[in-house]
Order: C-alpha cells, then structure tokens, then sequence
C-alpha cells in the first residue's frame, strides 16, 4: 500500500494513469521514450489534493462529533442506571434475595452501599 492508501481516488488515477501509459507503448512503438509528452499541470493536481484534504478534515470532523454523541448517550445511560440503583437501593429493593440474602442484612447493606458509592466512579 503507498503513501495515499487511505484514498481511494489517488489510487485508482494513478492506476489508471500507469495503464493508459503502458497502453500508449503498446500501441505507439514508434513513440520516443526520451521525450517527455509534457510537464505535469502543477494547478490541477495541488486542487484535487486540497478538495481530498477538505473532504478528509469533514469526515474526520463527522467521526468526532459521532464519537461525542457515544460518549454522552453512554455517560446518560450510566447515570440513569445509577440513579435506578440509588433509587432501590433507597428502598431496600434490591434484589439480594437472588443471593440468599435477607435486605435488612449486614451483607445485602454493605453491597448495596458498595454499589451506590463505587458506581459513580465506575
């Protein structure tokens, strides 16, 4: 893979570019292999390169602001799934009778305080 195997469009114009010039001496044996046909157009190449930067800086852009919205919708939820845990915890709804625990128990208190004081930091 080359310097510009990110894009695509460079890739394939150069590949394109090697088969039309191995196409032209294929066909054209007669051609000099000296001469140069002419310089390349500085302009047109420094402007395709500054529209693939443009277009890569705005999909850069798009991934950062999806990746902002991962981050919030992920630290809402945890908070919501906290506050649901503060909430019966509060109660004394816990579900520790899965564990064979009584909630009224030193263990079912101490895990339930645990949890509600550890899972902010989480």
């Amino acid at each position: 893979m080359g310097l510009f195997s990110w894009f695509g469009k460079v890739r394939t114009a150069t590949r394109r570019r090697s088969r039309a010039s191995k196409a032209t001496k294929i066909s054209a044996p007669w051609h000099n292999a000296d001469q140069q046909s002419s310089t390349p157009d500085y302009e047109t190449l420094l402007a395709r390169l500054s529209t693939e930067i443009q277009e890569t800086r705005v999909h850069l852009s798009e991934v950062r602001l999806r990746e902002r919205r991962w981050s919030l919708l992920v630290n809402l939820y945890g908070i919501a799934l906290w506050a649901v845990l503060v909430g019966l915890w509060w109660t004394r709804n816990l579900p520790f009778g899965l564990f064979g625990w009584r909630s009224d128990g030193v263990e079912a208190k101490a895990v339930g305080a645990g949890i509600v004081g550890a899972a902010p930091f989480l």
